[in-house]
């Protein structure tokens, strides 16, 4: 049997040349222990590669400062009222869906967008609707908020979807239960 008078190296030594089998496990710290652990775990994961080519998307990034640009309007219009906000939900309601809008019935909506998950999402289609909207479908991750006479009354984590058509960005008005 090997006895270790210290765990301590004067020099730092890669854990590979130390024999974990020669070390007793009352000698090493539990830390120690816990780091091996967490590198042993966390490196048994590099080794698959996952197949596939990096894909470019000039789309997104082109089509990502439109998406910007109707939140930015939705949430500016919420800042005037419910009545301008429902004006701006009118005007950028997808063409296809003009005649599904609801009334606001006097409440703001607005959406704090976390950009970094906007994706394509071609096959989304509005609830009821067989098929998906014309346009290139993007979804994206976001803090909504719903408010009346300035008081918040929900907050939520939400997907919402804008498609791209024809240069411009439309969205789906929200319809308040």
């Amino acid at each position: 049997m090997v006895r270790l008078a210290t765990v301590a190296f004067p020099v730092p030594v890669p854990v590979a040349l130390v024999p974990l089998s020669v070390v007793p496990l009352s000698v090493v710290p539990l830390s120690v222990v816990a780091v091996l652990a967490v590198v042993l775990v966390a490196g048994s994961g590099c080794t698959n590669r996952i197949s596939g080519e990096p894909v470019d998307t000039p789309q997104l990034d082109a089509d990502r400062a439109l998406v910007s640009g109707y939140f930015g309007t939705v949430n500016a219009a919420a800042e005037e009222g419910s009545a301008a906000q429902e004006r701006v939900f009118t005007l950028t309601q997808h063409p296809d869906f003009r005649d599904m809008q609801c009334s606001l019935q006097g409440l703001t909506v607005t959406a704090d967008p976390a950009y970094t998950t906007l994706h394509g999402d071609p096959e989304w289609h509005p609830p009821g609707i067989a098929d998906p909207p014309r346009g290139t479908i993007y979804v994206v991750a976001a803090a909504i908020t719903v408010e009346q006479d300035a008081a918040v009354l929900a907050t939520q984590i939400s997907s919402l979807h804008v498609v791209v058509l024809d240069g411009a960005a439309y969205g789906f008005s929200p319809c308040p239960l």
